[in-house]
């Protein structure tokens, strides 16, 4: 470390303290072991700078080698070099080892355990200046062997379109996506307090105007993780429908796939009603795939909005998914009735309708004492057949898929 001194004041090169100080120059023999001031007069003292606590000294006390404590006013002393501790470390291990690659191998290894970093890199760099070819240093010191040619790995790496990027060699295109995915993860968390917070503002009197507004400017797409989560667990119907309404302000593909999930599965059916009519309203390129998987879904209730989401999108490709949806089965896990080793059989009409909404049922129940039990449930489907004839301009075979499926055949041809 070099401290520069606050006036560099000459002091006359014949004068006596100049002689003092080359005289006490020499007696430490030259060695950089101890700190080293060298002085305006042009000489330099080596030796244990004692008040080293003092944090701006107006002179520096110096215990040279041979014993001498010299007093330097802090304008005599053009620059001060503290003294390394690990120099003396080092001098004492180099000297055990010949100036080959073998010994410098094994000094560099001794100085790796020492942890002398410095030092260290300094001794690699001997080894291959004596042995160009030492694979064991170059490697140490980031070289890569490429074509026959040792190079820097870094300097490769940078040349072949790599960049160092959250502690590894990363293409550039990856280290890119990776910087906008965090950047995104930044943005999304700030998000998510801010609408934390708007909400609690949506809460009181004074604020809840300012909030509403707040709400509506919003159309980062960045906003749709933490409002589509908002809208899961909002237990206020009020907030959920201005949480909906947010999202129909965000004009791109992820606002889109969040009001087709909600449209489908929110428990709130204003919630579904509302996203369904933004849907409608964007189109989305698989709007209609995402509704026609959906009929085939094990809630039944679900079979049935997907139905109503297709009759408004009037896609008549819809049609024959739509006929064979007309009359659905679902397997429904009873609980356990009764003692064990008991049977209790009930009996439900054989035609559409039913005691839940949700499933329309006919058939017979078993349910054995002791332990649940599967049933399948056959369910006719109202708002499939709703679809069904309005798409069709409407003709209705009524529950009948094979009328069903022959006027499709006829149409077809």
């Amino acid at each position: 470390m070099r401290f520069p001194v606050a006036t560099r004041r000459r002091i006359p090169a014949g004068g006596a303290a100049a002689c003092l100080f080359a005289g006490l120059a020499a007696a430490t023999g030259g060695r950089l072991e101890a700190d080293t001031f060298r002085l305006v007069s042009g000489g330099e003292i080596q030796g244990e700078w004692t008040n080293a606590q003092v944090a701006v000294p107006e002179h520096y006390v110096v215990r040279t080698a041979a014993g001498a404590e010299v007093r330097l006013a802090a304008d005599q002393v053009a620059e001060h070099i503290r003294r390394d501790p690990g120099d003396e470390r080092y001098q004492r291990l180099a000297s055990r080892y010949a100036d080959s690659p073998a010994d410098q191998w094994r000094l560099a290894e001794a100085l790796r355990e020492g942890g002398l970093t410095r030092r260290r890199q300094e001794t690699l760099e001997r080894i291959i200046q004596i042995d160009p070819d030492h694979a064991q240093a170059r490697w140490a010191l980031g070289y890569a062997e490429v074509g026959g040619q040792w190079v820097r790995s870094r300097q490769w790496r940078r040349d072949n379109g790599y960049v160092y990027y959250d502690g590894k060699w990363r293409l550039k295109q990856e280290a890119d996506l990776m910087q906008e995915r965090k950047e995104e993860d930044e943005a999304e968390r700030q998000w998510a307090a801010n609408l934390a917070r708007w909400r609690e503002e949506l809460l009181a009197a004074e604020t809840a105007f300012a909030a509403r507004q707040k709400f509506a400017e919003v159309t980062d797409h960045r906003a749709v993780g933490p409002l589509s989560r908002m809208l899961a667990t909002e237990p206020l119907p009020r907030l959920r429908i201005l949480y909906v309404q947010t999202l129909a302000n965000i004009k791109n593909e992820s606002a889109s796939q969040a009001l087709l999930l909600m449209s489908l599965g929110h428990i709130d059916s204003e919630v579904r009603a509302t996203a369904l009519d933004e849907i409608v309203r964007r189109r989305p390129a698989n709007a209609v795939d995402v509704y026609v998987n959906h009929l085939k879904d094990a809630n039944n209730a679900r079979v049935n909005i997907a139905a109503a989401a297709l009759m408004r999108l009037g896609d008549p490709g819809a049609i024959s998914p739509l006929i064979e949806a007309l009359v659905t089965t679902h397997t429904i896990v009873l609980p356990a009735a009764g003692p064990p080793d008991t049977v209790t059989t009930s009996f439900s009409p054989d035609a559409p309708g039913g005691p839940t909404p949700e499933i329309p049922r006919t058939g017979t129940e078993m349910r054995h004492g002791g332990r649940p039990v599967a049933i399948h449930r056959k369910a006719f489907n109202q708002d499939v057949l709703t679809a069904l004839v309005t798409l069709s301009g409407g003709v209705n075979f009524s529950f009948d898929q094979e009328q069903w499926r022959k006027w499709r055949e006829a149409t077809q041809r």
